[in-house]
């Protein structure tokens, strides 16, 4: 059906393992600012950063993550700051 919705649709294989080691790669990273931190799935993760904010804006911080996320890992992420 989605074939037929969409003709030009490109299906890839997945890789579970890859899959794996790169979100093992993005909780150490995440370690650097804290240790509470949530794994609700394979990809996605809540932080508790009250601890390391010391005065800054915790978008300031996601921003700098988001950042270090596409350097070190060659991968991209979103975030959200819900309060």
């Amino acid at each position: 059906m989605a074939r037929q919705k969409c003709p030009n649709l490109q299906v890839f294989k997945g890789d579970y393992n890859r899959y794996r080691y790169y979100s093992n790669e993005l909780y150490k990273l995440l370690l650097d600012y804290t240790d509470k931190i949530e794994r609700f799935s394979i990809d996605e993760c809540f932080l508790d950063l009250t601890h390391y904010l010391m005065g800054r804006d915790v978008m300031e911080i996601a921003k700098e993550i988001n950042k270090r996320v596409k350097v070190e890992l060659r991968i991209y992420c979103k975030y959200w700051n819900i309060k």
